[in-house]
């Protein structure tokens, strides 16, 4: 009986957020700034970065097959985001393509990301990193 209750009462409320959700439509903005003026894809850098230092530390041949296939995994997710977004925001996600890089530093080497000025201090170069 209060089990069916409760129910009714979830149903109802998960309808009603899913109405007031459905107002209005997600806009998603293309950011450049913070970490994407370093790489588009933090986690696959990061995961990458992670599944090199653990093979070398432990170098069995279980550990290196098993960080291949994560970052085989994480490129896998780059070309599926970068179609996806590419397909939902058409020309402004070239545009962006063409001011950013997937590889770290590679946008801010070649000149196309500028920084602002004391960047290196404000986000790199903090106590936590270090």
């Amino acid at each position: 009986q209060s089990r069916g209750r409760l129910y009714l009462v979830c149903v109802c409320v998960c309808a009603r957020a899913a109405k007031v959700a459905a107002v209005e439509t997600p806009r998603a903005h293309l950011w450049e700034t913070g970490v994407v003026r370093v790489t588009r894809h933090p986690q696959m850098v990061g995961q990458a970065m992670w599944c090199l230092a653990q093979a070398l530390w432990n170098g069995s041949s279980f550990t290196l097959a098993a960080s291949a296939a994560l970052v085989a995994y994480h490129l896998l997710g780059v070309w599926h985001g970068e179609r996806r977004l590419r397909e939902r925001h058409g020309a402004r996600f070239e545009e962006l393509r063409r001011r950013t890089s997937i590889w770290p530093m590679a946008a801010i080497l070649d000149g196309r990301q500028r920084p602002p000025a004391g960047w290196w201090r404000r986000e790199v170069a903090r106590a936590p990193y270090l």
